[in-house]
């Protein structure tokens, strides 16, 4: 049997540029590709203050989370370090990606709460702080939404 150039009939990775349609996949589209990565990289190494502001950014959301767990932790009793409270968030926040639900719902909580009573932190405690937390996290962000959604349409916007 003979192959086209169809992508379903390509040859393993290691092997793509020995055959013609790979040469030609690696020039048109991988290389034009990692050129310009290079590059954008480069442009980061001119300009440090873009370099800040993307680690700041992407930093700055989890951070925020941590911040708030710990606080709602703090709130109900749960006496915990703030970097176990990381720790803690970060596990529950890998399962809850791997979770086929938006935003982690049910599975960041049952980390949340997994992680935080394996810490030591009460169980009626941990279930309290995870379920506030994510009250103001999560649930309060749908009507303040609708609310700026409204002010933008009254205002023209869309």
């Amino acid at each position: 049997m003979r192959c086209g150039p169809s992508p379903w009939c390509s040859p393993p990775g290691g092997l793509l540029g020995f055959t013609p349609p790979g040469r030609r996949f690696l020039h048109d589209k991988v290389w034009p590709f990692l050129r310009a990565a290079g590059s954008a990289v480069a442009g980061l190494a001119t300009e440090p203050a873009k370099a800040v502001v993307g680690v700041v950014g992407a930093l700055g959301l989890p951070l925020s989370q941590v911040v708030g767990l710990a606080m709602s932790l703090h709130a109900l009793g749960g006496g915990l370090p703030f970097v176990q409270v990381g720790a803690a968030y970060m596990a529950a926040r890998l399962i809850a990606n791997a979770a086929p639900v938006p935003g982690g719902l049910g599975a960041l909580e049952a980390g949340l709460v997994a992680g935080l009573s394996t810490l030591g932190v009460a169980a009626g405690v941990a279930t309290s702080a995870v379920l506030v937390y994510r009250l103001l996290t999560f649930w309060l962000n749908v009507p303040l939404g609708a609310l700026a959604l409204n002010v933008v349409q009254r205002r023209g916007y869309v």
